[in-house]
């Protein structure tokens, strides 16, 4: 996101963050800063769906998505 910082709390699973050429473990209680522009991912390695609260600052308003193919 080009226009928006994120700031990620993981409340349930793990799995790995790509925050821009680093990767590293995340799980239930990591507390990911992701600032705007940084490219970023989330590979989900538990059995069920991770679960996540993000809060976009400003608010995100789906304007600067940008997917990788």
């Amino acid at each position: 996101h080009d226009r928006h910082d994120l700031l990620v709390v993981m409340l349930r699973g793990h799995g790995r963050m790509r925050l821009g050429a680093e990767e590293r473990p995340v799980g239930e209680g990591s507390i990911l800063y992701v600032p705007r522009g940084a490219v970023h991912a989330f590979r989900n390695q538990s059995p069920e769906p991770a679960v996540a609260f993000a809060v976009y600052v400003p608010a995100f308003d789906g304007r600067d998505r940008v997917e990788t193919p």
